[in-house]
């Protein structure tokens, strides 16, 4: 079908408005400050929108948007969205000013804090070096033979030390340290009721050994007790236990002792050590200590001991409880 040219000029024209139009078209952004842009998104990702404008291709971020319309804003739209601007900004700068008044505040308190706890130590350090030179005051009128300690004044590391060689952690308990003299107490006492029982049944241990040797020395004077293969059988049965778990119980006893030695004497060799420190002005003891309220009392008693194997009673096993009074 052939259309006649008025037609065709008609749609041509029809058709180069629409280009026009579609050219003219533009999306209006309004921004948080208030300003707006006028031009064509050309791609935007979750972050970020690309615009073509005016003054060319930038790239906005979707923070700094505030609105998009196809229609221009009206002044009253941006005015209330400058005045929202405006607010956020002077709302923004008010918490920053609070954030750093409080900044502030706390690091003066944390200045405080520390003066008055390097006061205290300052202080501490001076009753410290006051009771040391009371104590070497003392100790030269006692050379001299014009001092008698009659109230039991501590004077030298010695009047510490002793107490901790009578009484593990006795001496802590006097120097002013409640709870190092606990621990060592609890633990000595506990080493000590494990080498008690320990070294009781190592001496289970070697009666049985001494019956087993004992039995098989009979059969060897009386051999018609039981043929030869028994014998030897016992005899080998008798002869590895003693070397394996014999022999066990016994080194555990041994170890045990050793630990309970090692760990009295490193009391001891702690108490010296606080001693001497304390001797020269160099050990702080907290004012609210009161070490002569501090009583340390052992309690023992004789249980029966139970053989857990036949259940008969063989004997009776001491049983130790330490406790303090205050």
């Amino acid at each position: 079908m052939i259309v006649p040219f008025s037609q065709l000029k008609w749609r041509f024209s029809v058709f180069f408005m629409i280009l026009s139009l579609e050219g003219l078209a533009s999306e209006e952004i309004l921004l948080v400050n208030g300003t707006t842009i006028s031009g064509r998104i050309l791609s935007q990702d979750p972050g970020s929108v690309k615009v073509s404008s005016a003054s060319g291709v930038q790239t906005l971020a979707k923070s700094q948007i505030s609105r998009i319309q196809y229609v221009k804003f009206t002044e009253a739209q941006k005015q209330t969205q400058r005045a929202a601007y405006i607010q956020a900004v002077a709302a923004y700068r008010e918490r920053i000013q609070r954030l750093r008044q409080a900044q502030m505040e706390a690091a003066e308190q944390r200045r405080k804090i520390q003066e008055a706890e390097a006061a205290i130590q300052e202080e501490k350090q001076k009753e410290a070096r006051e009771v040391a030179d009371r104590a070497a005051a003392l100790r030269d009128l006692k050379e001299e033979g014009k001092f008698e300690n009659r109230i039991g004044e501590p004077i030298s590391y010695w009047d510490f030390a002793w107490h901790s060689l009578l009484l593990p952690g006795w001496g802590h308990f006097y120097i002013g340290k409640p709870v190092v003299g606990s621990l060592y107490a609890l633990s000595v006492a506990g080493l000590a009721g494990n080498t008690y029982e320990r070294r009781r049944v190592a001496l289970r241990a070697v009666n049985e050994n001494h019956h087993q040797v004992e039995r098989n020395f009979l059969l060897s004077l009386q051999p018609d007790l039981a043929d030869l293969n028994t014998r030897i059988f016992l005899s080998y049965y008798a002869n590895a236990k003693a070397f394996t778990h014999y022999q066990g119980k016994v080194n555990d006893y041994h170890n045990s002792l050793y630990a309970l030695q090692s760990f009295y004497l490193f009391q001891v060799a702690h108490i010296i050590y606080n001693g001497i420190a304390w001797e020269n002005g160099l050990l702080i003891v907290d004012k609210d200590t009161e070490p002569a309220r501090w009583q340390p009392e052992w309690q023992m008693a004789l249980v029966p001991d139970q053989n857990p194997t036949t259940g008969r009673f063989e004997g009776q096993k001491l049983n130790l409880a330490l406790g303090f009074r205050f």
